[in-house]
């Protein structure tokens, strides 16, 4: 007799996504359940840091892929869904669970009812007919939402803050203070301006920052941004960084005292791994609900425009992100590393 609980956990969906779902699907692990996913194509670098994970699927589907705008690149690995769908259905789940917090989407619930699983979980709207229960959020924070659902089938072990288990990274026997800077973003709606982390970058070297390295980090996408970045300033004390590998990137940012990002990846990695965070966060989404949990101190402008939930801003000015100034997070900054280490970076 078969006692384990099967699930496979179907989040469709980019990296940071999938991040926010960790915690809760470590909980289920934790629960005694078996946990199987199917991930975009972009997240299987995952496979080589969570090891408690038993099976990856990978979906071909495109249709969150933001470089891909035609009809055609929208419903592309639709074709794969008959023979991922009979794999799935051949394993015999206790569950599927689609895991994507937007409402309407209906691919995910789509490849839940193909697996045959007797029951069915995930959100309202379209698609929700495929579904064997449908689950209405009361939370506001998608970590807690993705928890109310995984509830709704696991009973979980209901830690305020599971441990995410990521395998072993190398650790910095350095005394010295490492922050990161990540200005890179997946969308124009949540960049902060160019000129702004030119001014901060200036701001910061005229501080004393003889105990800090700086690091300008980001992906292959982000090499042209941080280049110019770094041509502009009036610096050279600031490295870029480019790490090869999604466990690389998580390794630099787990050794780091402080990371200042965007409502990007970037926030959901060091909430993994325990870094404190300053998220500079655009008015796209609402931070209540968006932003990562744990030390992270968010800096918000809240336009009558907001939330937008665009890619691209469409107004006059990109106000939710210009109005957040240098100074303000460069004080930020100072604040933060004074009360995590007793750093002070003050005018030399």
């Amino acid at each position: 007799m078969r006692l384990q609980r099967r699930i496979v956990a179907i989040k469709l969906d980019h990296i940071g996504d999938f991040a926010l779902a960790l915690p809760g699907l470590y909980d289920a692990y934790l629960s005694g359940a078996q946990i199987d996913v199917v991930v975009s194509k972009w997240n299987y670098e995952w496979k080589q840091i969570v090891p408690w994970i038993h099976k990856w699927w990978i979906s071909d589907i495109s249709s969150y892929d933001r470089s891909r705008k035609s009809l055609f690149n929208k419903v592309h690995g639709l074709l794969s869904y008959p023979k991922l769908a009979l794999a799935l259905s051949a394993q015999n789940y206790d569950a599927a669970i689609d895991l994507r917090m937007v409402q309407g989407d209906w691919r995910g619930k789509l490849l839940a009812r193909l697996s045959c699983s007797p029951f069915r979980i995930g959100g309202p709207g379209s698609g929700e007919n495929f579904l064997s229960s449908v689950h209405v959020p009361d939370a506001i924070h998608v970590e807690d939402q993705i928890k109310e659902r995984l509830r709704l089938f696991v009973p979980l072990t209901n830690s305020a803050d599971c441990k995410i288990e990521l395998g072993p990274l190398s650790k910095s026997s350095s005394t010295r203070c490492k922050v990161i800077l990540h200005p890179g973003c997946g969308a124009p709606a949540r960049q902060w301006p160019q000129r702004h982390w030119i001014q901060l970058i200036n701001n910061l070297s005229e501080m004393n920052l003889d105990r800090i390295d700086f690091y300008l980090m980001g992906g292959p996408v982000d090499i042209d941004l941080i280049t110019n970045i770094l041509n502009k300033v009036s610096t050279k004390l600031f490295k870029p960084l480019f790490p090869s590998t999604l466990k690389k990137a998580l390794e630099e940012i787990s050794t780091s005292s402080l990371l200042l990002c965007m409502n990007s990846s970037a926030q959901h990695l060091a909430r993994l791994v325990g870094t404190p965070t300053i998220t500079i966060f655009s008015g796209t989404d609402t931070p209540e609900q968006w932003a990562a949990k744990g030390n992270n101190t968010v800096l918000t402008s809240k336009p009558p425009c907001s939330p937008c939930h665009l890619h691209a801003c469409n107004q006059v000015a990109h106000f939710c992100m210009e109005d957040i100034l240098p100074e303000q997070v460069a004080k930020s900054i100072q604040e933060k590393l004074r009360n995590l280490s007793g750093i002070s970076i003050n005018p030399s």
